[in-house]
C-alpha cells in the first residue's frame, strides 16, 4: 500500500508572537549603568553585554521553535509499518520467509487487486519496500511497480544471457534486494546492478562472471555490512569454470572478495543459493553445488562441493564447512535451496542453528559456531526422486520444507526444529517454490498453477486459488495484508482477507 503522507508542516510564527514570547520568558537587561560609573569603558561594556544577551536570546528562541516544529512533524508522521515490507529474498537476512500475521485463522480468502503482464517470464519473488514492488523479467528488465495501483513506475534493462538451454534468454531470475534507497539486481548476463530505487537510474553496473565459460546466476543478492553478495553457478552441469561467492561494495560496486569452494577450474560446486547472514557473528552461510559434470568423477579433490560453508563477511575467508554431504559424488545433490538461521534447543542445549535441505531429500541442521551436525532428516523416505529446490520457511518451533518430485507431485513437510521430527506432511502437486509463512498460515505455490493456504500448526487446508502456469519462481512475497506471486508472464497482487 502507498505510504501515508506526513501532515503539512506548521506555518512559521509571525514577528508579534515571537516578540511576546521573547518578552515573557527573556526580559531585556536593565539599561541602568550607574553601577558602572567610574569604571573605564563602562558604556562599551554595557553595549557588549546587551549584544551578547541578544545573541543568546535569539539562539534560544530558534532552538525552542525548532523543537516545536520537530514535535509537530513527529506527531503528524506515522512510524513506518515494518510488516508492510519484504525488502529481499525470504524477507530477512536469516532467510526466514516469514511475515507478521494472525496466529490463528479459520477462514481465508485471496481477492485480486491487480495483475501486471510482462513480455517475458517472471520467476523472481518480488521485493517490496516503501510502497513499491521490485521484480525482474527473463528479458532482462528490472521493474518498479506501484504496490497500490499496479502501475509501472520505471523499468531498466540490466541485460540477459542469450543462451537458450532453458528455453530462452535469461535476464533477472532471482529476487531484488532493496536497501538504503538502492535496488540491487543480478542478471543472467553475469551483470550485477545497483539502481536508484525511486528513478531506476543505474548507480553502478559490474560484470561478476563470464557467460563464455557457461557461468550463470540464479542466486538472489543480499546486502550486509556494506557489501552486496552474489552467488555464481554454471549452466546445467556443464562448467568450464567453478562456482564462487562474490562480495561487491554497496556504494562503488568494487569487488571486496570472492570465495571458491573448489580448488580447480572446471570442477563446478556452483552457488545457486542466497546466503543467510548473521550480522552479530559477522558470518554468511552458503550452500554449494555438486562437483560437476554430473555422473562423471570429479577431476580433483572435492574440497567443499555439496557443503554448507561459513564465510567471514569482511574477508570472505571460510571459518568452517559442513560437508561434502556426499563425498566424491558423481550425482546431482546440490544444496540448491538457501540456508535458514534459527535457534533451537537440542539435547537440552540452546544452539544457533544453520539449516539447509538439498537435492538428496535431506534437511541438515548444524551448529552455527562450529559446523557440527546437530540432526538430519530424510523428508520423503518413500520416494527415490524427491528433492528440495525451494528454500524452507521457519516459524517459532518448526521448519516448513517444500519437496519436489515433478510438476504433478510434491510435498510440504513440517519439521520440529529441536530434533527434525516430522510434525506433519502434506502431498501437493509439485511444491517447487519456497513457501511463505504469514503468522499461523503457510502459503504454498504449486507448479501446476495453484496457491494453497495451509494451517502452519497441522497442515489443514484453508483455501486454494488458481493462477497462471507454470509457477516456477522463488515463492510468494507477503507485505502487510497483500500477497504477491510471479507466475508465467504475470505478477499478481492479492489482498489477504480473513
Amino acid at each position: 500500500m502507498a505510504a501515508a503522507r506526513p501532515a503539512p508542516m506548521p506555518a512559521p510564527a509571525s514577528a508579534a508572537p515571537r516578540d511576546a514570547f521573547m518578552r515573557a520568558f527573556y526580559p531585556r537587561p536593565s539599561r541602568d549603568t550607574s553601577r558602572f560609573e567610574g569604571l573605564s569603558g563602562s558604556r562599551t561594556g554595557v553595549r557588549e553585554r546587551e549584544h551578547e544577551w541578544a545573541r543568546m536570546l535569539n539562539a534560544l528562541y530558534r532552538a525552542a521553535w525548532a523543537l516545536v516544529l520537530l514535535v509537530a512533524f513527529l506527531e503528524a508522521s506515522p512510524a513506518p509499518d515494518a510488516s508492510a515490507s519484504w525488502p529481499l529474498y525470504r524477507r530477512t537476512l536469516a532467510n526466514s520467509g516469514a511475515a507478521p500475521g494472525p496466529a490463528q485463522v479459520t477462514h481465508l480468502e485471496l481477492h485480486s487487486l491487480w495483475t501486471y503482464r510482462a513480455q517475458s517470464r517472471l520467476t523472481s519473488a518480488p521485493a517490496v519496500a516503501n510502497g513499491v514492488v521490485y521484480a525482474g523479467t527473463w528479458s532482462g528488465l528490472a521493474l518498479a511497480i506501484d504496490a497500490q495501483s499496479g502501475r509501472v513506475q520505471w523499468s531498466t534493462d540490466v541485460g540477459a544471457n542469450p543462451d537458450t538451454f532453458y528455453g530462452g534468454p535469461r535476464g533477472v531470475i532471482g529476487s531484488p534486494a532493496v536497501a538504503a534507497g538502492i535496488a540491487y539486481m543480478v542478471s543472467g548476463s553475469c551483470t550485477a546492478a545497483a539502481l536508484d530505487a525511486v528513478t531506476g537510474r543505474v548507480v553502478w553496473r559490474r560484470q561478476i562472471c563470464d557467460i563464455a565459460r557457461n557461468d550463470d546466476t540464479y542466486a538472489s543478492p543480499v546486502v550486509a555490512a556494506g557489501a552486496v553478495l552474489f552467488g555464481v553457478d554454471q549452466i546445467a552441469d556443464r562448467p568450464t569454470s567453478r562456482g564462487y561467492e562474490i562480495a561487491l561494495d554497496t556504494v562503488s560496486g568494487a569487488e571486496r572478495w570472492r570465495f571458491y569452494p573448489q580448488r580447480y577450474q572446471g570442477t563446478g560446486a556452483g552457488i545457486s543459493a542466497t546466503p543467510a547472514v548473521d550480522l552479530e557473528r559477522g558470518l554468511a552461510f552458503v550452500g554449494t553445488g555438486n562437483p560437476t559434470p554430473a555422473n562423471h568423477p570429479p577431476p580433483g579433490p572435492d574440497a567443499y562441493a555439496e557443503s554448507i560453508c561459513a564465510l567471514d563477511l569482511q574477508s570472505g575467508r571460510m571459518r568452517w564447512a559442513f560437508g561434502p554431504v556426499h563425498p566424491h559424488d558423481d550425482g546431482d545433490n546440490d544444496l540448491f535451496a538457501s540456508a535458514n538461521l534459527f535457534t533451537a534447543t537440542v539435547g537440552g542445549v540452546r544452539y544457533h542453528v544453520v539449516g539447509e535441505a538439498g537435492k538428496d531429500d535431506v534437511y541438515y541442521a548444524v551448529d552455527e559456531n562450529t559446523g557440527k551436525l546437530l540432526w538430519k532428516r530424510r523428508l520423503v523416505p518413500t520416494s527415490n526422486y524427491a528433492m528440495v529446490i525451494g528454500t524452507s520457511a521457519v516459524g517459532t518451533d518448526a521448519i516448513y520444507v517444500p519437496v519436489f518430485e515433478n510438476q504433478n507431485l510434491g510435498w510440504i513437510v513440517a519439521l520440529r526444529s529441536s530434533d527434525g521430527a516430522i510434525l506433519w506432511s502434506k502431498r501437493m502437486s509439485g511444491a517447487y517454490e519456497a513457501p511463505a509463512l504469514w503468522g499461523g498460515v503457510l502459503f504454498v505455490t504449486e507448479a501446476a498453477g495453484w496457491i494453497d493456504a495451509l494451517s502452519a500448526r497441522d497442515g489443514r487446508a484453508l483455501g486454494r486459488w488458481a493462477i497462471d502456469r507454470p509457477v516456477l519462481g522463488r515463492g510468494p512475497t507477503i507485505a502487510g495484508d497483500t500477497l504477491y506471486e510471479a507466475s508465467g508472464q504475470a505478477l499478481h497482487a492479492f489482498a489477504i482477507v480473513h
